[in-house]
């Protein structure tokens, strides 16, 4: 004969709570991992600056100058290549955009005399005593004045620097084919989003591009985002400049006569602005007149005649045009294509 005890097992309700428990002691751990990586990133960071400078300063100590562009996994190496002093320069980890960081890689700006340099990357999870979004920067003599600093896009180009009143612009027209995620732009098709315009008013070659022959259609220049003031595909540290940011421009470059409103549409203002903007001009600010491409993404026109400058309020523009000294102010559709200069945040 057998006999059977009863035994106890867990009701429902018992087994819903431990595995309730146990998910949320799995999601704090997954939690507390990704905070672990994500300051690891960070640490390795901090220190491929530290080593990336500690080579810049043993070049210059042998040159008495800064390398003018340093690339991830190139070397830093003697003009002549026979003496290495980093012999190959560390990428930014990934992911790169960790918490409010851009999927950029490591920024490095060298000054026009190359006697000053400014090194750095943003923080995903913060360090030490800087907080999560912070740019941690190094550099032999504090950030570079605007006009000394160099600026290089995601692509390795490099554009020089401006001050014009209070505000630091590129002092050339943006020409990266690269958006800032490191997808590449549709280029030099019918309805790309980035194009090149040659001097006969037609789809040009990369060459007229590197010239600052570029144009860009609205869209692909705020990068999905509707807020002025957005990056867009600007360089890390600078954005596409709001309507406000560009008639803060033109007034300061305004002589004072006729009328110069922010309030104005399709109507050329801001006397002596245009031509200070222009090539040759006394702000510096170097418009190359670039032309457009309508919004049916195939027709170029008024290359040498005008250049329109994107914002990012809008899609509203500011234009300048060879045979006037005024700017003009509109918004147009997202849907054509013009040039792009950014400000520095």
């Amino acid at each position: 004969m057998f006999f059977y005890k009863n035994k106890k097992a867990f009701t429902l309700i018992e087994l819903l709570v431990v595995i309730a428990i146990i998910g949320v002691l799995s999601t704090m751990a997954i939690i507390a991992l990704g905070n672990a990586r994500a300051k690891a990133r960070d640490a390795k960071r901090v220190a491929d600056i530290k080593q990336i400078s500690t080579a810049l300063e043993l070049y210059y100590s042998d040159y008495n100058s800064y390398p003018t562009i340093i690339t991830p996994g190139n070397s830093i190496s003697s003009p002549d290549g026979t003496k290495v002093y980093m012999a190959n320069i560390p990428n930014n980890p990934t992911p790169r955009n960790d918490g409010n960081c851009g999927n950029v890689d490591y920024s490095y700006q060298s000054s026009l005399t190359g006697t000053n340099y400014s090194l750095g990357s943003c923080l995903g999870s913060g360090s030490g005593n800087m907080s999560a979004g912070a740019f941690f920067t190094s550099n032999n003599s504090g950030p570079l004045a605007c006009g000394q600093a160099t600026v290089v896009d995601i692509d390795g180009n490099s554009y020089n620097t401006v001050q014009i009143g209070t505000q630091c612009w590129i002092k050339e027209n943006l020409r990266t084919k690269t958006k800032p995620n490191g997808t590449a732009m549709t280029n030099l098709v019918d309805g790309s989003e980035r194009d090149c315009i040659s001097a006969a008013n037609a789809r040009g070659t990369e060459a007229d591009c590197d010239a600052g022959y570029t144009l860009y259609t609205g869209v692909v220049v705020m990068n999905g985002s509707a807020t002025p003031g957005a990056r867009g595909i600007c360089p890390a540290g600078w954005h596409v400049p709001t309507d406000e940011e560009q008639y803060t421009l033109e007034s300061y470059l305004w002589d004072g006569t006729g009328s110069c409103s922010n309030s104005r549409s399709y109507s050329w203002e801001c006397s002596s602005a245009g031509t200070k903007l222009k090539i040759g001009g006394t702000s510096g600010f170097q418009g190359v007149l670039t032309g457009a491409r309508m919004s049916n993404g195939s027709t170029l026109a008024e290359r040498t005649l005008s250049s329109y400058f994107w914002s990012s309020s809008g899609f509203k523009t500011r234009a300048i045009y060879t045979s006037l000294t005024t700017t003009d102010r509109r918004a147009y559709s997202s849907a054509f294509s013009f040039s792009l200069r950014c400000i520095k945040d």
